[in-house]
């Protein structure tokens, strides 16, 4: 019998198939390249999500992982799994991991996430812990609690703490605080635990927190009598405002379909005041479990494997590398000089990867590899669902208003109203299978035709519309929310409104980023060409009109 813990089963009451099983049969590592998104479309989204969601797994009562699997990655017997354990189990006639190998793979690890109280202290359904705040706050740069804003603060001039990192005996550039023991080549302290994750994610940290202290200065050199908390948590009000005004002018915009934007009515004004925000929603938290498990785990999908770095002339450089060999390790940031930069010219440049069953093979087979330790992101995202309690693909059909599939033929019938699958993959699904009740949503979501002017299917358009939608109404300090006491005047928004990322990283590289394309997340062409930093095509906020500004 089902409790309110229980994972996700199949409707006629049996386990579902392996979701390894399930990823090596639908997915492959194909690259496809989008031609209208760059890279800095996944990057940027991978920065966000971890603003917003950060899923808690068990561990020992001393803080140690759990292991689901043996240290070889076989298959421990039932009495000696821990309770928090759901593995894998990994086919020995896997043609990834196990055929030709010199040694099988049976088990993949897999601790289940931590279920924490209802936000509305009701009895109900396990709904698991998100131990980030669940609004986009900016907390990758501030962290999710007093103590950690603390530890990254310097506690002068409204600063961050940062690593002073000589390029030459005259010049300095601002790094990450390091922190220590480490035993990656270079371990940095941000407001989220997963900065060093890839190193594309570092540079992001990276020049985010040199905005905020840019910011700090600008404002200190404005406001000369203002002390340092007053310069820090106003510098952290425009920080959180830039990177709203960002995901919502932006970001959304390359992602979403121009009728998902106006459906869920997306678009940031072009002028006034936001006036028609719900915050009474915030009792049942903003961040959906689909969302944060499935639906914006699409991004996924768009890594390059392959990481292109660019010098200034557009020259693809030879330190270009595999994100499978720098997993969790941001070194680079600190040996080499010219990264940063290069890192940010390849987000610009590169192109992401399209919104369908390929996943890069450094995601889907080498995720964090290590010596007879395996895992695949992809089957990772499967059981996540399930341990989640994740409903199936075909109750968020109808949740999002689109005709349920009464049959696997139904996924692949044309339309215009309703989500298609192309049909040569939904054999695939009836191989792994049983019923069309029992897909999940991750895997259907992916092979979903993508919606007109977007490069996610219907139901992911629903799903991000819905979550993005209750991240902007439910939030009472939104920047463009007006009438508060915390809001922005009239003339301050206004100068809100000019941020973009491509303004981000003009001001925040390591000086050599000279030209950007002014819409970071499309690539360049005669509509988006390449401009001076320098000049004016690409707007700075004017930090004068927070000039004696009344402090609540």
């Amino acid at each position: 019998m089902a409790s309110i813990q229980s994972p996700r089963v199949s409707s006629n009451g049996s386990e579902l198939n392996s979701a390894r099983l399930i990823s090596t049969t639908i997915f492959g590592g194909a690259d496809r390249p989008l031609s209208t998104t760059t890279l800095a479309l996944m990057q940027f989204g991978q920065f966000i999500n971890h603003d917003f969601e950060s899923t808690t797994q068990f561990t020992f009562t001393n803080g140690s992982d759990i292991s689901c699997c043996s240290s070889t990655g076989g298959t421990l017997n039932a009495s000696q799994l821990h309770p928090a354990c759901l593995p894998v189990s990994v086919p020995t006639n896997d043609r990834f991991w196990n055929v030709n190998s010199t040694f099988i793979t049976t088990c993949m690890n897999f601790v289940r996430s931590i279920s924490g109280p209802r936000l509305d202290c009701s009895i109900g359904y396990a709904d698991q812990l998100n131990q980030n705040t669940h609004w986009m706050d900016a907390s990758t740069v501030y962290g999710s609690t007093p103590a950690t804003a603390a530890s990254l603060r310097s506690f002068t001039g409204g600063l961050l703490l940062t690593t002073k990192d000589a390029i030459s005996a005259t010049t300095s550039r601002d790094l990450l605080p390091l922190t220590s023991p480490c035993t990656t080549g270079a371990c940095f302290l941000a407001g989220d635990s997963r900065a060093t994750e890839q190193p594309q994610l570092t540079v992001m940290h990276t020049i985010w927190l040199r905005e905020h202290n840019r910011i700090a200065k600008a404002l200190a050199a404005v406001n000369p009598t203002w002390n340092d908390t007053i310069l820090f948590q106003e510098a952290r009000r425009i920080v959180i405002a830039e990177m709203q005004h960002i995901t919502y002018n932006e970001f959304i915009t390359a992602l979403l379909s121009p009728a998902t934007i106006t459906k869920y009515s997306l678009a940031p004004l072009a002028s006034g005041f936001l006036t028609n925000a719900n915050t009474s929603r915030v009792s049942t938290g903003p961040i959906s479990n689909e969302f944060a498990t499935a639906a914006f785990r699409m991004g996924h999908s768009l890594v390059q494997g392959s990481v292109q770095l660019f010098a200034e002339d557009g020259t693809l450089l030879t330190s270009s590398y595999t994100m499978s060999d720098t997993f969790n390790n941001a070194a680079m940031l600190v040996n080499d000089k010219t990264y940063l930069d290069a890192v940010i010219r390849g987000l610009l440049t590169e192109p992401s990867q399209s919104v369908d069953q390929n996943v890069d093979d450094s995601l889907w087979n080498r995720l964090f590899r290590a010596r007879n330790i395996r895992f695949d992101i992809v089957a990772l995202n499967i059981q996540r669902g399930r341990d989640h309690g994740i409903s199936s693909y075909n109750t968020y059909r109808q949740f999002c208003g689109f005709t349920k599939a009464t049959s696997f033929a139904d996924l692949s019938v044309p339309s215009t109203t309703n989500p298609v699958i192309k049909p040569d993959l939904v054999p695939l699904l009836q191989q792994v299978y049983n019923s069309v009740d029992d897909i999940d949503v991750y895997v259907a979501g992916l092979l979903e035709a993508p919606l007109g002017g977007s490069i996610a299917g219907p139901t992911l358009n629903c799903l991000l519309g819905e979550q993005f939608n209750q991240i902007k109404y439910a939030d009472r300090y939104f920047y463009e929310l007006g009438g508060q006491a915390h809001s922005f005047s009239s003339a301050q928004l206004s100068e809100i409104r000019k941020a973009s990322l491509a303004r981000i990283f003009c001001d925040n590289s390591d000086g050599t980023v000279l030209s950007v394309q002014p819409k970071a997340f499309i690539p360049v062409s005669a509509t988006n060409a390449k401009v001076l930093c320098t000049g004016t095509t690409i707007p700075s906020l004017n930090l004068t009109m927070w000039k004696n500004e009344v402090l609540f």
